[in-house]
């Protein structure tokens, strides 16, 4: 067995290590497990503000579809911000076929369902264009709509600021 020394194994071919002193070392071990982290400063700047009001509005219908009129646009977005609109569709039990509502949505797939004779089906759908409803079948079909649609109004500074 070697000469010791502090407890260790001396070789005389082996250096010391520089943080511990020791011979045989396994903080330089350790050294090499460990990951480099590097710290990454990056400055995030939070969006502006945007101030504006939030308006809200309810519209009501009587549809009366038929072989003349089976094809009907009863909402089109004409301001240039984000509707969200709560779409409700009764059909008649006199009805003679279903109501097809089609909702056309700015950048997304549109929305579609189909309401028959003698219920009510609604949505709740974002970033809406248009909602149009027509006739399933031939004959009358009769029903009744309602939306109620809310958008943002950005006021006047930040007009042309939106994302």
């Amino acid at each position: 067995m070697g000469k010791r020394y502090y407890g260790e194994i001396w070789d005389p071919y082996q250096e010391r290590c520089n943080d511990c002193e020791h011979f045989y070392c396994t903080c330089d071990k350790e050294k090499k497990k460990q990951k480099v982290e590097h710290i990454v400063k990056v400055e995030v700047k939070p969006p502006k503000e945007r101030h504006g009001k939030v308006v809200c509005n309810s519209i009501c219908g009587n549809l009366l579809l038929n072989n003349q009129t089976s094809n009907l646009e009863i909402w089109k977005q004409r301001a240039r911000t984000d509707a969200i609109v709560n779409i409700s569709v009764f059909n008649n039990t006199r009805s003679t076929g279903s109501i097809r509502v089609l909702v056309t949505r700015t950048g997304r797939s549109p929305v579609e369902f189909t309401v028959p004779p003698g219920n009510t089906n609604s949505a709740s759908v974002d970033h809406v264009d248009s909602i149009t409803v027509s006739q399933v079948g031939d004959g009358i079909t009769e029903g009744k709509f309602c939306l109620d649609f809310c958008f943002v109004i950005f006021d006047e500074k930040d007009k042309g600021k939106e994302n």
